[in-house]
């Protein structure tokens, strides 16, 4: 390999690395966030209708920065898997026992984000915005039905907070 070739190849990854680790920090910041400053706002059974309206919005404005996120954490996640197999394959080497453990634990948990985040954006953000419709809007507390969904979505982002850490732990192992 020429010295210009092989800049080029390490700063494509350098660049691949950049963008999943601002991927999933756009992802997991914004959970947590989620978490910490959304939810306990609209989830105050005392929280008036607009808090609670304005909490779904900032949810909203999330999943339209979040999805394309987690899709950038996932391919670039699959590069990074993909370059380091090439490397190992290219002096003759298989990949250590221990580094694909820890790659499928991160990949399992990493599902499980997925899929809690998709329950909570495609089912339970779904319902409380429709049940947010029906209150009006000089309404003092939340309707039980609602607070109970409102719950629902926040232990949903703090699960997907929770299979996070361990998730960047992996990643921190597998990194070395």
């Amino acid at each position: 390999m020429s010295t210009g070739v092989f800049d080029l190849f390490v700063s494509f990854r350098v660049l691949i690395l950049f963008l999943h680790v601002l991927a999933v920090l756009t992802w997991v910041g914004g959970l947590i966030y989620q978490v910490i400053v959304v939810a306990p706002v609209a989830g105050k059974s005392i929280a008036s209708i607009a808090s609670l309206r304005i909490a779904l919005g900032c949810e909203a404005r999330f999943r339209t920065v979040m999805w394309p996120a987690v899709g950038i954490a996932l391919f670039t996640g699959l590069v990074n898997v993909m370059n380091v197999w090439n490397s190992l394959r290219q002096v003759g080497a298989s990949l250590p026992a221990a580094f694909a453990s820890l790659l499928a634990i991160k990949l399992l948990l990493i599902a499980g984000m997925v899929v809690l985040q998709a329950g909570q954006q495609f089912v339970v953000y779904p319902k409380r915005l429709g049940l947010a419709a029906q209150v009006m809007p000089d309404a003092v507390a939340l309707p039980t039905d609602l607070a109970v969904w409102q719950r629902r979505a926040f232990w949903l982002h703090v699960a997907t907070v929770c299979l996070a850490v361990p998730a960047i732990l992996c990643a921190l192992l597998l990194r070395g």
